[in-house]
């Protein structure tokens, strides 16, 4: 399911998250890019049918954000073209220049990476940094590097590889 398609009454699936009130799937399509200002055939648009208050809060904030917070565009503004993308990390709205989609693992036993992500440059690259501190203090069973970086990603909550943070996890209680 795409955020642009629509049902016969001009819903997208952004119209029907935003009224179900369920916001891990409004947020899930809203990462993926869209116009939150385009109204259905009856010319509502996704915030006139939401009723749950926190579903309300994120459409209305992304209503606000008229301008991309990146640096890479020179802070385009947002319109049918120029659409938002939501940032899953920092939770904020970003051009497509200044974001980066991707699939990711959503628990430590997936086979395959089956959650969708959008991260803004800037999160990318923290996320990134501490990913390949860990990789190579795993490889190199530098145990206080693992513990030390592991410390950092859970104080600072950065949502980093879940397998990759087991598999610290596990070392890190070897090494103790």
């Amino acid at each position: 399911m795409q955020p642009t398609w629509q049902d016969m009454h001009g819903n997208t699936s952004v119209h029907q998250a935003a009224s179900s009130g369920n916001d891990d799937v409004l947020k899930c399509f809203l990462s993926f890019g869209t116009d939150v200002e385009r109204p259905n055939a009856r010319l509502h648009t996704p915030l006139d049918l939401a009723t749950n208050p926190s579903t309300r809060a994120l459409l209305q904030k992304a209503l606000s954000t008229v301008k991309c917070k990146g640096t890479t565009c020179n802070h385009v503004v947002f319109d049918f073209v120029n659409i938002r993308y939501f940032c899953d990390a920092c939770q904020d709205f970003f051009c497509s220049k200044c974001s980066t989609r991707s699939w990711v693992f959503e628990h430590q036993k997936a086979q395959t990476k089956e959650r969708p992500v959008c991260r803004c440059d800037a999160c990318a690259n923290i996320i990134g940094k501490y990913e390949n501190e860990l990789q190579n203090a795993i490889n190199q069973h530098e145990f206080t590097i693992v513990t030390n970086t592991l410390s950092e990603i859970k104080e600072n909550e950065i949502d980093i590889d879940v397998q990759m943070f087991e598999e610290a996890t596990i070392l890190e209680r070897k090494l103790d």
